[in-house]
């Protein structure tokens, strides 16, 4: 997944921008052109970093006072490249976005997020889906065994104690979310607020953004378990550790040496080797002592 692009709504000195991003993107300009500002943007985006009343534009009445915008602050980011095992996930909806199919033929996905401060004060994250609606077939049912009636599969029920008891106000208000093939998609398209039910669903399955200033690196680069760069190299090896088979063994069979290492164990081989060499030493020195003429009875 790539974050591919970013519009940017009264957010500091950004009030209106919109920034395509490449492989490498560079952000050059003035002081206070807005070059940090467009980091802490992407940083506010996807990760679970509120935004507050500080982050909202200035601008100057009329007498020339500074004066603070109320207008929402939206920050919103398309990321495409999405692969189908993450849309499958909580959260996302497959069927709901996008798909298109990448120049090696995989099927690929890409939405809309974005994170939204109101006049309030209060922090609402938003996925863009197709809109969807109960196939005509099941508007009236009203238990279980009426969608299976009304040409529903059996299957996707099998987690249902009774199928001919009606459902409950929680069990409709979720019937979209767990349901999704009793739903058909629409084209046009709505902001859906916590997807999936916490806002971490999604935030989760986002690109990690990892902001390094430039006057740390120099006090960093000897830094051993501390600093931006070990985050850095920490994230990136979380990765591995997460995705490698061979890491996975590797660590099982680290554990099993260790453990045929530990000299206090009489029971594994480095510990019976241990008592050996002991063994040895003892008979070496003694007799040594012994052909020195020294006896201890």
């Amino acid at each position: 997944m790539r974050l591919k692009s970013i519009k940017i709504q009264n957010f500091r000195k950004l009030n209106d921008v919109e920034i395509n991003f490449g492989d490498a993107t560079f952000l050059i300009g003035a002081n206070n052109a807005g070059k940090s500002c467009t980091l802490d943007v992407i940083e506010y985006l996807v990760t679970d970093k509120k935004l507050n009343n500080a982050c909202r534009s200035k601008y100057i009445g009329e007498c020339g006072e500074e004066l603070i915008k109320t207008d929402d602050v939206i920050i919103e980011g398309c990321f495409d490249n999405v692969k189908a095992s993450i849309v499958n996930q909580r959260g996302f909806n497959s069927s709901r976005l996008n798909s298109y199919t990448d120049e090696g033929g995989n099927e690929k996905y890409s939405f809309n997020y974005r994170v939204r401060l109101t006049p309030d004060g209060k922090n609402h994250r938003e996925i863009q889906m197709h809109q969807q609606k109960l196939k005509d077939d099941f508007v009236d049912c009203r238990k279980w065994q009426d969608y299976i009636d009304k040409g529903a599969s059996a299957e996707i029920f099998s987690g249902v104690d009774d199928l001919n008891r009606n459902l409950t106000a929680k069990e409709k208000k979720e019937l979209e979310e767990n349901y999704p093939s009793l739903f058909e998609v629409q084209e046009n398209n709505e902001w859906f607020e916590n997807p999936g039910g916490i806002a971490a669903n999604v935030l989760s399955k986002l690109p990690r953004f990892l902001k390094i200033k430039a006057e740390v690196l120099s006090e960093e680069m000897d830094a051993a378990k501390s600093g931006t760069l070990h985050d850095l190299l920490s994230y990136m090896f979380d990765d591995v550790r997460k995705n490698s088979e061979h890491y996975k063994k590797a660590a099982e069979e680290l554990q099993k040496l260790s453990k045929e290492m530990d000299p206090n164990d009489e029971n594994g081989a480095f510990g019976q080797l241990m008592n050996d060499l002991n063994k040895v030493v003892d008979d070496v020195v003694s007799q040594g002592i012994y052909q020195r003429g020294y006896r201890f009875d």
